[in-house]
């Protein structure tokens, strides 16, 4: 899918963290703008604030200061540079607008596989015959249709984070975020995951942001490759 307008717009976001008495700042005026479609991989060392700027992007977390914009509607906003979205919007907004792909995959045990990817859509109060049908799709896309009712401890690695994705997408997603998406894999499952997400730009077009060390991965899912170092962008 060939990228259009700005998916996401970050200006001059800060973040900085109360320790004890001293002020921690992690990112310092991060200005960024990615297309929709776009893939972007961010590297960095660890301490670099990747991950810290990854979870402003999912609105896991909230920027100190600067403004932060996802498919035309501010999200944070400077005090007193206009509204942002309350609790209420940037909880919709995690759940309809955003898919997440951890390191750790973060499955619940305790469900089945295809209950796993559903779960998502239960949030979003979609009716249950229509999850059923959503994430069974997804799982066929992904190559675990033969594992619909298995328990995450059940499978592999990869088939775990195969899972993830497919659970990530549940609700179609604008942005796709990955942390470290192949990082507790083996070489030929990551492999698997590189290809599988591949698969999913071309299929949905969806904007993605991945963070990762390995500059394997990052050549291989980065339309775009920005490097990280001390909460800054590298030039």
């Amino acid at each position: 899918m060939t990228p259009g307008g700005a998916a996401l717009e970050l200006d001059g976001v800060t973040r900085t963290y109360r320790r004890g008495a001293v002020d921690v700042p992690v990112l310092h005026g991060i200005d960024l703008r990615i297309a929709a479609g776009e893939r972007v991989a961010i590297m960095g060392r660890s301490g670099s604030g990747k991950s810290t700027l990854l979870n402003i992007l999912g609105v896991l977390d909230q920027p100190t200061s600067g403004s932060y914009r996802l498919g035309g509607a501010t999200v944070f906003c400077p005090p007193g540079g206009g509204p942002q979205l309350d609790d209420r919007a940037l909880s919709l907004l995690r759940r309809t607008s955003i898919g997440f792909v951890f390191q750790s995959f973060h499955l619940l045990s305790s469900m089945t596989v295809v209950e796993n990817v559903g779960l998502p859509m239960e949030y979003a109060h979609v009716a249950p015959e229509a999850q059923r049908l959503r994430a069974v799709e997804l799982l066929e896309m992904v190559g675990l249709g033969h594992r619909l009712d298995h328990r995450p401890n059940e499978l592999s690695g990869g088939e775990r984070q195969r899972v993830a994705i497919a659970r990530a997408l549940a609700n179609r997603p604008q942005v796709l975020l990955a942390d470290e998406p192949t990082g507790a894999l083996d070489e030929k499952a990551q492999q698997v995951i590189l290809e599988l997400f591949s698969v999913v730009h071309q299929r949905f077009g969806t904007t993605m942001i991945i963070v990762t060390h390995d500059e394997k991965v990052a050549r291989a899912l980065g339309d775009r490759v920005l490097r990280m170092s001390d909460g800054r962008f590298a030039s």
